[in-house]
């Protein structure tokens, strides 16, 4: 609208002149309104060239920012790309330095890893969940491998495995009468013995790891009747020959004729080492008593934790 306007202008002062001067030199009239249209029509025509001028220089404009934007991304993504290059030659640098420092189980004796550090130093490098070694039991850990030991987060403790280098657990009963005391109950009805540890003709128990164990009993024993006195009945475990438990059974009343049957029951968590024996005996009982057989007496133990290291 500018232009038009501009042309308008234009066209109407070379109208004007042309009129003012052909009135002067006596040129037509028709001649000079000829001569403003020629005039006309070639500023025209320059304003159209200069009009398509502008606009490829508008495109080209263009297209150079679009250049420009195109080049800063390229740009920000070899930043990047730089940016992770030393970190990764930095981290290596520091593992391969830690790799210097750390001689896997000769200073502590142990072939197996005992740490996520460790591990990397043998060559893992996937996150994940591991085994390791630990003072006395296996432990699992996660391990971020994309971490340095030194950062927080490297090692994380999920808990302790339950591994055992030797199952082990028994269960005994006995099917006949016994009342000899001071010496170990043998126990002739074998119904579990995994591991071989339990010895049933001896009625001892041999421990083949260190490491912590379960042991339990019970059973029933014959008192006597007696009208003077109450009358009991003594079972202890032992270990190694020392005392560990005692269990007792009584008569609750006094009566001249006929006999009752007691129960009795001990149980004990122990920590015993590789070779410690345990076994039943009678301690005491009143004259008369026994213990009952016919699968009434039990005698169960197992192992519940090893102690890994001490076993290797």
């Amino acid at each position: 609208m500018a232009r038009l306007t501009l042309l308008h202008v234009v066209a109407s002062i070379l109208v004007w002149t042309c009129w003012t001067t052909g009135m002067t030199d006596g040129l037509s009239l028709e001649h000079r309104l000829q001569q403003l249209t020629d005039n006309y029509m070639e500023l025209k025509g320059n304003l159209a060239e200069k009009d398509d001028q502008l606009e490829a220089l508008k495109r080209r404009q263009n297209e150079m920012m679009q250049m420009l934007v195109e080049k800063e991304i390229r740009f920000q993504d070899l930043k990047e790309k730089h940016e992770m290059l030393v970190e990764q030659v930095t981290r290596h640098v520091r593992d391969k330095s830690l790799r210097a420092d750390v001689s896997i189980g000769h200073q502590s004796g142990r072939a197996m890893p005992t740490s996520c550090q460790d591990l990397s130093q043998i060559g893992h490098v996937l996150s994940g969940l591991y085994s390791v070694m630990a003072t006395e039991m296996v432990q699992n850990v996660y391990c971020d491998f994309s971490k340095l030991p030194s950062e927080a987060g490297f090692e994380t403790l999920i808990g302790f495995a339950d591994v055992k280098s030797q199952p082990t657990y028994f269960y005994v009963q006995t099917s006949a009468n016994f009342n000899q005391t001071k010496v170990p109950i043998p126990f002739d009805e074998e119904m579990l013995n995994v591991g071989g540890a339990m010895n049933s003709t001896s009625g001892i128990f041999t421990a083949p790891r260190t490491g912590n164990y379960f042991f339990s009993a019970s059973g029933i024993a014959y008192i006597p009747a007696s009208s003077s006195a109450l009358l009991y009945f003594h079972i202890v475990l032992y270990v190694n020959g020392s005392r560990i438990g005692l269990a007792h059974a009584f008569s609750d009343e006094l009566a001249a004729e006929g006999g009752q049957h007691e129960t009795f029951s001990l149980s004990s968590t122990l920590n015993l080492q590789a070779g410690d024996q345990i076994w039943l005996e009678i301690f005491g009982m009143s004259p008369g008593a026994y213990m009952n057989g016919n699968g009434y007496t039990h005698f169960n133990g197992w192992l519940l934790q090893e102690n890994l290291s001490s076993s290797a």
